[in-house]
């Protein structure tokens, strides 16, 4: 067997040479196979990637992406997925997303099937997060080399995916140091940046993902030209989420119910998706059952559900000038909740600041589904 391996593997290389690509590709399959039939599964995959990567770079996109299949079908047989493995997986994603269009069927079906796999093995729905990493910077490179180039269509789609790999990494930090970047030369203003970081720590939160949330918004406000890596800050949504994790830390429902009451004009105001999360949370982490909403419906009654009741937001104030959103005095209550929290605080500011006026509403960045 191994003597006509090595013949095959010759001829398949003149072949090659030649620029007998279709023959080539059908030797690569006939080997292949025979791999497979032998349980060497790993020599199959060596062989497949080899190909591949050498038939795009020839513009054989066509046998190249039957290729990167055929190493997916190879992969469902595996019960372990090697450091090699995941180095093939990423050097044969990186050319498919570099020579296929987004539209062609076999880019989304490597990725889905590579996900769907890796996932099982590992036991994360979400696909393997060493994986999710890799295309994720593979999709990073893409976005650079589209952005030089003026393509920005494919910009925008390499940026986006790029970010919903990231979102299932579980690395704080990359996510951290990607979105610091991305924001810093495509966000105008901090109403924009805040918004952004807030849905990635509700988003990570979501996932059941805290240590990574912690991470991430460690690394976001580190990497961030515009921001300090000390809480508390001058933004509210920021401060939001540095508290919000404290909560979830220290299991206080109480000081969980109180939060949302106090920032309910931040999180209303950008995008109200944010409170959807954040009913999601309650429910996660601090068992909060989300009461039916009344006829009216609206954002109140989110609250009044996290609350145990809708909050009663009448002020016999007679100066209303001093008052934020809801009729609710923003600097005091802002002042209340840094006080609330900082017994939770370790080695930060214990001065409180004032909460800015709310938050003007920017561009939404639209929330990416997964994949699967």
């Amino acid at each position: 067997m191994s003597r006509g391996v090595s013949r095959i593997e010759e001829r398949l290389s003149s072949k090659i040479a030649d620029g007998e690509f279709y023959e080539a590709h059908q030797m690569i399959r006939t080997l292949a196979s025979r791999y497979r039939t032998s349980k060497k599964h790993q020599d199959a995959m060596k062989l497949i990637t080899k190909g591949a990567l050498q038939l795009y770079e020839l513009k054989q996109c066509g046998s190249a992406s039957d290729l990167g299949i055929l190493y997916c079908t190879i992969l469902d047989d595996l019960e372990k997925i090697t450091e090699t493995n995941e180095e093939q997986i990423s050097k044969i994603h990186k050319a498919t997303i570099k020579y296929l269009e987004y539209e062609q069927p076999e880019r989304e079906q490597f990725e889905r099937r590579i996900l769907k796999r890796t996932g099982e093995i590992c036991g994360n729905l979400m696909g393997s997060p060493k994986t999710r990493l890799n295309f994720a910077q593979n999709y990073l490179e893409a976005s650079k080399a589209a952005r030089t180039a003026k393509a920005m269509d494919i910009f925008t789609v390499s940026i986006s995916s790029a970010r919903q790999h990231f979102q299932y990494s579980e690395n704080g930090r990359e996510i951290g140091k990607f979105l610091a970047h991305f924001t810093e030369f495509s966000s105008r203003n901090m109403s924009e940046i805040e918004l952004i970081c807030t849905q990635m720590v509700l988003q990570l939160l979501h996932q059941q993902t805290v240590s990574v949330a912690n991470e991430f918004l460690q690394a976001f406000s580190t990497f961030h030209p515009q921001l300090e890596s000390r809480f508390p800050s001058n933004y509210p949504l920021l401060n939001y989420c540095f508290f919000l994790l404290k909560t979830i830390d220290s299991k206080d429902v109480k000081a969980f119910k109180f939060l949302n009451f106090a920032y309910q004009p931040f999180l209303a105001d950008p995008d109200p998706i944010l409170m959807e999360y954040v009913v999601r949370i309650g429910e996660i982490y601090f068992g909060i059952v989300e009461k039916k909403a009344r006829p009216q419906g609206g954002f109140m009654d989110i609250i009044g559900s996290l609350m145990g009741g809708k909050p009663n937001l009448s002020s016999d104030s007679e100066d209303e000038e001093s008052e934020g959103p809801g009729g609710l005095d923003m600097g005091a209550l802002m002042n209340m909740a840094n006080d609330m929290f900082s017994g939770m605080m370790q080695g930060t500011p214990g001065a409180s600041r004032a909460a800015p006026s709310a938050i003007k509403q920017p561009p939404v960045d639209e929330d990416v589904d997964d994949l699967d």
